[in-house]
């Protein structure tokens, strides 16, 4: 008697695979954006919105939600409530590690973030005298531990980044660094103006693949921060290491012209930008956007005009 056969009706479902949890992004990464939070909020809560509009994300992507589970794994961020209601703020943990001039404390607040994920704990304790070479890990990981291919490769990345913390200096080699007699170039901090090249230290590891120009220095909370070239986020004054000094008549301080009250700067020259006013009692609100904008992008974009009519608001109801 002949099989019946399969209708499509009836043909199981092939699971997705997926990889054991852990960070999506590394600690330096987190680190970086709980700074953000920590500008934005201090150590008050946020709503998701507010969270989104720190980091220039959209509240619902995929993005702002990896990096806030993320974040949450290190210990740098918590969260309470649930739904709409969910609310986030910088924990005690980031905010040691952000702010404690202390020696040692700072290193020692990230020694204790990067062991905070289970996975990356049980890694470094199996690890412990030196990862193996990447085939090695990649094929454990798959065969004993479920990975797929590309969720190996990004545990490792991740991994990498964020063992360098665990491995902190010892606090007693750290004071030599606060003597009289220390070189002011390498000092964290130390004389450092616009112009000059830095070097980015966060508990002893460098960050930046080579020295970069500071390009502004702004206080925000009563602490100095330092914006590179290339970067739109600060660090704190106290993480850069002066490299060289700037050559003497090239710090002066960077300049942007005004645009002209009736029009946009460059009106007429701005390739692949589109303008748009919007006339009002007070004067006209000028717009200028990105042509063919992602739905991601408009996503994002929304979130910020939120933001913004939610102050403008409390400004004019406060006038």
């Amino acid at each position: 008697m002949a099989e019946p056969e399969t209708t499509p009706a009836e043909t199981p479902k092939k699971k997705k695979e997926r990889s054991p949890s852990f960070p999506a992004i590394t600690l330096t990464k987190a680190l970086e954006k709980a700074g953000q939070l920590y500008v934005a909020a201090k150590r008050h809560e946020m709503r998701i919105g507010d969270v989104a509009t720190a980091w220039g994300a959209g509240a619902k992507s995929s993005g702002t939600q990896q990096a806030i589970a993320a974040l949450i794994a290190f210990g740098l961020v918590e969260d309470s409530g649930s739904g709409d209601a969910r609310k986030f703020k910088v924990t005690d943990l980031a905010f040691k590690a952000l702010e404690d001039q202390r020696p040692g404390a700072k290193a020692g607040a990230l020694a204790e973030a990067a062991l905070m994920p289970k996975l990356i704990a049980e890694y470094a304790e199996k690890w412990r005298d030196g990862r193996p070479a990447d085939g090695i890990c990649t094929s454990e990981l798959r065969i004993d531990r479920g990975f797929t291919d590309e969720g190996a490769r990004a545990f490792l990345k991740v991994y990498d980044d964020t063992i360098r913390y665990a491995k902190h200096p010892e606090p007693d080699k750290e004071p030599e660094a606060y003597g009289d007699n220390v070189d002011p170039l390498e000092t964290p901090g130390g004389n450092i103006a616009v112009g000059d090249l830095v070097q980015i230290e966060i508990a002893g590891v460098a960050t930046l693949p080579k020295p970069a120009k500071v390009r502004a220095i702004q206080d925000h909370g009563g602490q100095d921060w330092v914006f590179i070239e290339g970067s739109e986020t600060g660090v704190l004054m106290s993480d850069a290491i002066l490299i060289e000094k700037a050559p003497d008549g090239s710090a002066a301080p960077p300049t942007l012209r005004l645009p002209r009250a009736d029009s946009f700067e460059g009106e007429g020259e701005m390739s692949g930008v589109e303008l748009d006013r919007f006339t009002v009692d007070e004067g006209v609100v000028k717009i200028a956007f990105p042509s063919g904008m992602t739905a991601d992008s408009v996503e994002e974009l929304e979130a910020f005009f939120a933001l913004f009519i939610k102050k403008a608001k409390r400004r004019a109801a406060a006038n």
